[in-house]
């Protein structure tokens, strides 16, 4: 699908006021939709809570980790449910999840930031959205992980979005495998050589992040 064009500049060299505007830009969206996830669903978009999640989770494993990774994903996986509890218990609420979120996939417009790139979208956890976008804060990364969570902590008091961030990184990892393999089983056989690493590369991503 073609959309129209976004009039503004793309944000790969983007500011730090420009970054902070992103994430509240998304951070409010998020807790807009925060109750309304049958939406989000009906649209067709997957479900990335637990009773989906654990599944997709164990196939990509069982089908793309090497060996030397199994005997640290496995074990992992089999207590998925109590790390999505207890990732339940810091007291944030599902709502929709971007997908892909980073500066690339932002256009700066006169109104500001315009988030774009949507084909990832689904229902989750609203930090799976986090490390993608810290990947890419360059120097402002700790600034910027701590406005994201300040903004979350304001809006669920009591909640521990700090111990979210930590529990969600191996899964959001885990995630980013299971797209990559979505993508690859749905490529052309010619197109897979250049992707071939990408599903590893995020298993060992999530193993190191265990850590």
């Amino acid at each position: 699908m073609l959309l129209a064009d976004v009039p503004g500049h793309d944000c790969y060299d983007a500011t730090l006021p420009q970054l902070e505007a992103m994430v509240d830009t998304l951070v409010d969206l998020q807790q807009a939709w925060a109750g309304r996830v049958d939406e989000v669903l009906a649209l067709g978009a997957p479900d990335w809570r637990p009773s989906t999640f654990v599944p997709l989770a164990q196939a990509v494993v069982e089908r793309d980790a090497p060996a030397e990774l199994r005997t640290v994903l496995d074990p992992f996986v089999d207590r998925l449910p109590q790390v999505f509890a207890d990732l339940d218990s810091c007291g944030l609420p599902n709502t929709f999840v971007h997908g892909d979120f980073h500066p690339g996939n932002v256009r700066w417009t006169s109104e500001g930031p315009v988030v774009l790139d949507w084909g990832d979208v689904g229902v989750g956890h609203p930090l799976f959205d986090l490390p993608a976008f810290l990947d890419r804060a360059g120097p402002h990364t700790a600034d910027l992980e701590a406005r994201w969570l300040e903004r979350w902590a304001r809006a669920c008091p009591g909640s521990d979005p700090r111990r979210a961030a930590t529990l969600i990184a191996p899964i959001a990892a885990l995630r980013q495998a299971i797209i990559y393999r979505r993508f690859l089983d749905g490529i052309e056989e010619t197109e897979r050589v250049y992707h071939r690493d990408d599903v590893p590369q995020w298993l060992r991503r999530a193993v190191a992040l265990m850590a």
